[in-house]
């Protein structure tokens, strides 16, 4: 199924308001998380944004996923204090797979590649 270009449209307005609020100075002085946890939640959020707009989200160990792509890409756009586990492909692949979105075991986006 192609998607049409409103729903691409839509899916980038999306995600661009879910990265300006992660990125806000004050949004993160409001929470109470402990390290690494807004990026998991930054995850997680992209998760639903990419599969509401039907786009993939599987991701693979050895990081050949589009989804692991896309965030290495995204992550470039991101101050280097927030970035995690840019040193390689299988590595952010990893990291992603341990936020708890991708933990659930109700969720069967893993596939051992």
């Amino acid at each position: 199924m192609a998607l049409s270009i409103n729903q691409i449209s839509a899916a980038i307005a999306a995600l661009q308001l879910a990265c300006e609020k992660a990125l806000s100075p004050n949004f993160l002085k409001k929470l109470s998380l402990e390290k690494g946890e807004p990026w998991q939640r930054w995850i997680q959020r992209l998760t639903e944004i990419m599969e509401q707009n039907l786009f993939p989200t599987t991701v693979s160990k050895d990081g050949s996923s589009p989804f692991v792509a896309f965030v290495w890409e995204l992550q470039r756009c991101l101050p280097v204090e927030h970035r995690q586990s840019t040193h390689s492909y299988e590595a952010l692949a990893t990291a992603i797979l341990r936020t708890p979105r991708y933990m659930s075991e109700s969720t069967p986006t893993f596939r051992d590649t």
